[in-house]
């Protein structure tokens, strides 16, 4: 996520560019100039590159000129990365570099004046350093972003989201989760806040193709599409319900929300097969609407015990056309499934430029 601010010095304005890493909110590149020219944000993003080495991450920036250049789009196409802007004047689209951007300011430029670039420059290496290894962020566990980072360099056992769910009211009412990811990436603005109610989560049934059902995280609102009201249709502590949320770096990292979740419970419950196929397909369909409707049919078929035979076999021959046809078919079978994923669609295109297009 990218953003610049303004700095008043004796000598006129100097500018001040971030790049950070959502997951942890490290500043992973940043460069002080005296002028607001494209370069300035490619000296930045170079920075990050050499970083970071990325690859088929989404970049996120506001509409600014320097972000929608030519040069800049053409590097961050070089690099691999998807571009995506948030709509004109909405601060809320680029939430998580405004908030870095004020804590900026707070904390270093609003405490004195200003003499020149090179002033300012020395102070905000020191900053930088200082809130990437020392600076406790609540919504981080009261950790520093540095130390956020080496958790999820842990082996893949270790539980970096964890929805426990072990409270004895879970048996009369289930509970609705949310993940720390999606609430993350709705208030640093990767997503949208209407998407938020579709990234509840609850216990629910799986089954892979006809085998016994097992307790897994489920999207609320499918559920209740599924079995309405039913509190029977949830596992409950009768079941021994004790469901950790379990994850990869990589499933983290590229695979965020409701696909990173389906991901995850599949490598839980040792369908290593079939979370390999997932990815498989969704890297062939990935960039598209189709990529966000193909999660939640698997949701689906999981949740209701149908053949996973698609998923395993068929829909990785199919071409882009086909699978289009195939989804309307099966959205075909239920208006409210149709409703929402396309509510869905809708909230989590809002924001999103395809830098291919642009």
């Amino acid at each position: 996520m990218a953003d610049f601010t303004y700095v008043s010095t004796w000598r006129g304005f100097v500018y001040v560019a971030f790049i950070i890493d959502v997951f942890a909110g490290y500043i992973v590149g940043w460069r002080v100039s005296s002028s607001m020219e494209t370069t300035f944000v490619l000296d930045a993003l170079e920075q990050a590159l050499w970083a970071r080495q990325p690859s088929g991450t989404v970049h996120h920036s506001d509409k600014g000129s320097q972000y929608v250049s030519l040069a800049y789009t053409q590097r961050l196409k070089e690099a691999g990365l998807l571009a995506s802007t948030g709509s004109t004047g909405d601060s809320y689209d680029n939430a998580m570099a405004e908030s870095i951007n004020g804590l900026y300011k707070a904390e270093v430029i609003h405490r004195k004046s200003w003499k020149n670039r090179t002033e300012v420059e020395l102070a905000t290496l020191t900053w930088v350093d200082w809130y990437n290894n020392r600076r406790l962020l609540e919504r981080l566990g009261h950790i520093p972003p540095a130390e956020a980072e080496k958790l999820i360099m842990l082996p893949s056992e270790t539980m970096i989201w964890q929805p426990e769910f072990t409270d004895k009211t879970l048996s009369r009412k289930p509970g609705a989760v949310q993940t720390g990811f999606t609430r993350h990436a709705v208030s640093w603005g990767v997503c949208h806040p209407n998407i938020y109610y579709f990234h509840n989560l609850t216990p629910g049934w799986v089954s892979f193709n006809g085998e016994k059902p097992e307790i897994a995280i489920v999207p609320q609102s499918l559920h209740r599409l599924i079995y309405g009201p039913d509190k029977r249709s949830s596992p409950s502590l009768d079941d021994d319900l004790v469901v950790n949320l379990c994850t990869s770096e990589h499933l983290l990292v590229h695979h965020p929300m409701l696909e990173g979740i389906l991901l995850s419970e599949c490598e839980r419950l040792k369908q290593h097969s079939l979370a390999n196929k997932l990815i498989s397909l969704f890297r062939q369909f990935g960039g598209t609407e189709l990529r966000l409707k193909l999660v939640w049919l698997c949701w689906l078929d999981l949740m209701t015990g149908n053949s996973l035979d698609d998923w395993t076999k068929n829909l990785k021959h199919k071409s882009e056309k086909d699978l289009e046809q195939w989804i309307i078919a099966r959205q075909g079978q239920s208006e409210p499934l149709t409703n929402l994923m396309d509510q869905y669609v809708l909230m989590a295109y809002r924001t999103s430029v395809d830098a291919a297009h642009s």
